[in-house]
């Protein structure tokens, strides 16, 4: 806060940021029921206010050394960079809110340092102490969704499924409001005066977390009560390929490696069909090398509900494990097809976690694929739209293009349907004939 006392004005900054993202005022004023001098009179008080905050935050609320190293990151000492500029920005503040701002850095400063510590015992994969550590600090910082985070996966590596269940379900309702509450005032509820430090993840980082602990104690309900212990000891055999001393290669490599050496118990799980599928699954909720193991054997079965676990675990959005299993639903065609159209039928609050089964659609490319991509250009989450539009100009679907400036005109200006519009206006690319 400035000398004069000026505070961010409690107004909604949400048509702002579509405003400086290049929305068309005229369009952002009517969706806000606003004039467009009332728009732009909020764009310039939040550019002011921002401003204003940009020098402050700029300023090293701990101590620096004259001839220490600039903070800046520029190499040069403090005295010969930023100390100057420094001294007059804190001689345009209150020192009351000096003292406060340096009391909250330090505070952040010992914060951090509990989350690197939470997040080294996940590393070391010391998860009991880890569940226990996140659960100790929560309570000096509630709103930490880093700790909230390291307690989350220490409980689903512990097996506590039920309390990964309810914490990121709160966490992503405790995410809405935390979005809702910066759109309005322009900072986060945890960054008032008194308030612990705090970091707010979006909603859809525990919207991914919540699908994983819901699926996770779906394969906990459908794991078979009397076990078969030939197929127990194959997902042993599989579950080999987390071990970094037998296997320390990485990346393409190490999957190469882990492929060739785990062969046979592979080959073995896919020969035992999909009675395996329960034994299987629970693999993917813990993301290791043996989850990347699990696509393929899922797609050599191939039956309905093999299929919508590949769907399913697409959606977790584990890196190389969704592409996985999207390449997977690729190669299936049509066969796949009815399957996804059948996914945003059902579990509909996690159709952002979707587009990538859009994608799969617009792969296949058939006449049927491009119409029901089309078809959601009517969906009421932007996402899905702005993902549906961009994969029809791809396709050069000209049929696209009212749908898409109609959508367009619906949810605001959108980068990805304004390129979908100048694409297809301009004849498309395309990519050669669609198929029936």
């Amino acid at each position: 806060m400035a000398k004069d006392g000026h505070s961010p004005p409690e107004v909604p900054f949400d048509p702002v940021l579509e405003l400086l993202k290049g929305g068309d005022p005229q369009q952002l004023a009517r969706k806000a029921g606003i004039s467009e001098e009332e728009l732009f009179k909020r764009r310039d008080i939040y550019l002011r206010v921002q401003a204003q905050r940009a020098m402050e935050d700029d300023v090293v609320f701990r101590p620096v050394g004259r001839n220490d190293p600039c903070p800046c990151g520029s190499g040069r000492k403090y005295k010969k960079c930023c100390m100057e500029r420094h001294r007059q920005v804190l001689s345009q503040m209150d020192p009351e809110e000096v003292k406060r701002r340096s009391q909250r850095e330090r505070e952040k400063s010992q914060r951090d340092d509990r989350v690197r510590e939470g997040y080294a015992l996940l590393a070391a994969g010391d998860y009991a102490k880890a569940h226990a550590f996140a659960r100790r600090w929560l309570q000096r910082y509630p709103q930490e969704d880093r700790l909230h985070d390291i307690r989350a996966t220490a409980a689903l590596y512990l097996g506590l499924l039920e309390e990964v269940f309810e914490l990121t379900r709160k966490r992503w309702e405790a995410a809405k409001q935390h979005k809702a509450y910066f759109l309005a005032h322009g900072r986060h509820s945890f960054d008032e005066p008194g308030s612990p430090p705090g970091h707010a993840y979006a909603p859809q980082a525990w919207m991914e977390r919540h699908w994983v602990a819901l699926k996770a104690l779906q394969y906990q309900k459908d794991y078979p009560k009397d076990p078969d212990p030939a197929i127990q000891r194959w997902i042993r055999e599989i579950r080999k390929a987390d071990d970094p001393k037998r296997f320390p290669q990485q990346r393409e490599e190490g999957l190469r490696v882990r492929r060739k050496t785990l062969h046979r118990p592979v080959q073995a799980l896919k020969e035992s069909g999909p009675r395996a599928r329960p034994y299987l699954l629970p693999l993917c909720v813990r993301y290791g090398w043996s989850a990347l193991l699990v696509p393929e054997i899922l797609e050599h079965w191939a039956d309905p509900e093999s299929i919508r676990a590949l769907v399913d675990v697409s959606m977790f959005s584990y890196p190389f494990l969704s592409e996985s299993c999207l390449k997977a639903l690729e190669r299936l065609g049509m066969r796949a097809f009815p399957y996804l159209e059948e996914a945003f039928r059902r579990d509909r609050d996690f159709d952002p976690l979707k587009i990538g089964l859009i994608s799969v659609a617009g792969q296949i490319g058939t006449r049927e694929a491009l119409n029901w991509i089309l078809s959601l250009m009517d969906h009421s989450e932007p996402t899905v739209v702005n993902w549906a539009g961009g994969i029809l100009a791809k396709a050069g679907f000209m049929e696209a293009l009212p749908k898409i400036r109609e959508a367009n005109e619906r949810i605001g200006p959108e980068p990805r349907l304004e390129w979908a519009i100048e694409e297809l206006s301009k004849g498309g690319k395309g990519r050669g004939p669609i198929t029936a």
